[in-house]
């Protein structure tokens, strides 16, 4: 799935995300673990996103790539890793 910025914008916009902006990550960048207030949302446009939920008794990396979408809920602790070739996507709050 290949989604250009602003149609991707549109579709965060349109699960219903009031503030919607893009983030570009660094090659091999790294987001300890930490939580947001409210539910968080990412759509891949190029790049890779592997995220874990240190918290959860099962907790396993799982990466994603351009087209997918992942959904952190408020409050949930998460880390993240971005890739060697560093990662764009579009992010809902």
């Amino acid at each position: 799935m290949s989604l250009s910025e602003a149609d991707a914008k549109r579709e965060v916009r349109a699960w219903g995300f009031p503030r919607v902006y893009t983030w570009t990550d660094r090659a091999n960048a790294h987001y300890a673990p930490h939580t947001h207030p409210g539910i968080t949302t990412h759509l891949i446009l190029s790049g890779t996103f592997t995220v874990t939920y240190p918290d959860k008794p099962d907790a396993q990396k799982e990466t994603f790539g351009p087209g997918a979408r992942i959904d952190v809920p408020a409050g949930q602790l998460h880390e993240v890793w971005i890739g060697e070739e560093g990662c764009t996507y579009v992010i809902g709050e």
